[in-house]
């Protein structure tokens, strides 16, 4: 163990912190790969290939309003807060959304249900990425992040390979609705695990209370948000690729 703390070259009280983040990376992205390959295999049943290029752009318009609020939500309840309320949501949403998949109800013969999760895939996802990069900045300093978050984000690829892995397995076990629910009940797994580590871990600076009210414009929210997407490389590059 010391010795792959060593090549790591990671500090006394540091290996927490990467078991943990990286802990929560690879549960979201295992259900994200899941999500992902299943809601798509869905949604192409019932629309076909060609209509894609269109629901690409409404997912697209759908993400910049969602970033564009980010920062007042952010500011409104706090980091931790925020991401607790958002995977519990997350979370809800798509227990939602399972339900309505599971009935014949279609709008312009297609399930809403089967739209909305798939919708909800890269809204999730883009909040994710944005405010990940936010919540860190809380308990790593400038040369932790520098040294630590490349390997904190290897989880990333760690999840979605094992999450790939499992789909056909677990198709052939639990079949594709019940296994959607697997993708939603990674939320509040994930957030368990944030809640075990800041339970135990100090941040680096006082976030500001939650509740607190704002006098900022829904313009200047629109701009703190553009902004938001034009600095944050994960959140640039995100749009760029759905869009």
């Amino acid at each position: 163990m010391k010795r792959i703390i060593g090549m790591l070259r990671l500090q006394p009280g540091e290996g927490r912190t990467i078991l943990f983040l990286m802990g929560y990376l690879t549960v979201i992205c295992f259900g994200t790969s899941i999500g992902i390959a299943l809601s798509t295999s869905l949604l192409l049943n019932q629309v076909g290939a060609t209509k894609l290029p269109f629901i690409f752009v409404g997912i697209s318009l759908v993400s910049i309003l969602v970033s564009a609020f980010y920062t007042r939500w952010v500011q409104r309840l706090g980091s931790c807060r925020f991401y607790s309320r958002f995977l519990l949501s997350a979370c809800g949403f798509l227990l939602l959304c399972n339900m309505v998949v599971r009935t014949d109800l279609t709008i312009a013969s297609v399930n809403p249900g089967v739209f909305l999760q798939y919708l909800a895939f890269f809204v999730f996802l883009g909040l994710d990425i944005m405010h990940f990069s936010t919540y860190c900045q809380g308990y790593l300093n400038p040369l932790q992040r520098r040294r630590l978050y490349p390997l904190i984000l290897s989880a990333t690829k760690f999840g979605g390979i094992l999450g790939g892995l499992s789909i056909a397995p677990l198709i052939e076990g639990f079949g594709t609705n019940n296994l959607l629910l697997v993708w939603a009940l990674v939320y509040p797994a994930a957030a368990l695990i944030l809640r075990f580590y800041e339970s135990g871990t100090k941040q680096i600076s006082r976030e500001k209370r939650g509740g607190q009210k704002t006098t900022q414009s829904l313009l200047s929210t629109l701009n703190d948000g553009f902004l938001e997407l034009v600095r944050n490389p994960f959140v640039f590059w995100f749009a760029i690729a759905i869009f």
